[in-house]
């Protein structure tokens, strides 16, 4: 890193998914804790930012009616703001693939390598939508509970490695 400089800039995210300024927390009262709590875990859950196709880019899920996914690019010029790239209502796209979603679907993964593709946690299953088309391209029941899934790209060498196991 020696000669290269450091830049860090803040950029607003899209108009509209910016949240209201919270209301100051009594620390004391463990129910406003909990609350507050419950809160960031929601919107956690219907949002994430992450790197695909070598570009920043932020996804969400509106909370209730045709859960719509939104997709968006950090714009090339300066990197000041979000471009929308795509938007999926999420009930009739999951219907239509064979899920039901009562509650809003959580944003798992951003696909690091296809920016089309975005992974949802719907009830137990992991869903892939594909954002170009609108539609569920596959998904696969989770074993167990998670608190979140990490997208990582492996090495086209690893596949044809050994990866030792335990006992073997």
């Amino acid at each position: 890193m020696g000669n290269h400089p450091r830049h860090t800039r803040f950029v607003e995210l899209p108009s509209g998914s910016v949240l209201p300024a919270p209301a100051r927390v009594d620390e004391a009262d463990p129910c406003k804790v909990e609350e507050r709590g419950l809160l960031i875990m929601e919107v956690t859950n219907r949002r994430r930012i992450g790197v695909s196709e070598g570009r920043l880019r932020y996804a969400e899920v509106t909370p209730g009616g045709p859960f719509l996914l939104s997709s968006y690019a950090l714009d090339d010029d300066e990197g000041t703001g979000w471009k929308l790239e795509h938007q999926v209502a999420l009930r009739r796209a999951l219907a239509d693939g064979g899920y039901s979603a009562q509650a809003a679907p959580q944003i798992a993964v951003l696909d690091p390598v296809d920016a089309n593709i975005i992974y949802l946690k719907v009830g137990k299953d992991v869903v892939v939508v594909d954002m170009h088309n609108g539609n569920v391209i596959g998904g696969c029941r989770l074993q167990g509970e998670y608190i979140s899934l990490v997208p990582c790209v492996l090495p086209p060498w690893l596949g044809s490695s050994r990866i030792p196991a335990e006992g073997g």
